[in-house]
């Protein structure tokens, strides 16, 4: 199963976002971690197989910045790198979307 939040307010989504991923990460997830925020124009999106530590130390992510956005970390369920979410659709060099799921391949 998925660990996966969002948030949509007045502050910058990522601290929160991150924090809300580290405390769930324990539950049951650290195998593929993600997080997509929404400045109010452009989508950022930072994805690594591995845990939450991974994605700080290995991206830029902690740097997004915008008022909405999702994180996920999810079970080792099958794949490989290109199975961390969120998944994003891209038209000419611009995300489009970000989305993220919440389940297994049934391996």
């Amino acid at each position: 199963m998925c660990n996966i939040a969002g948030y949509v307010g007045e502050e910058n989504a990522t601290p929160i976002l991150l924090e809300m991923i580290r405390k769930q990460e324990g539950l049951n997830g650290g195998f593929f971690t993600g997080l997509a925020v929404h400045d109010g124009s452009r989508i950022g999106y930072r994805k690594v197989q591995g845990e939450l530590k991974t994605l700080l130390n290995e991206t830029d992510a902690s740097s997004l910045e915008g008022k909405l956005g999702i994180i996920h970390s999810r079970t080792p369920s099958g794949g490989d790198g290109s199975w961390a979410h969120p998944f994003a659709t891209e038209r000419d060099g611009v995300v489009k979307m970000c989305y993220v799921a919440n389940g297994s391949a049934g391996l």
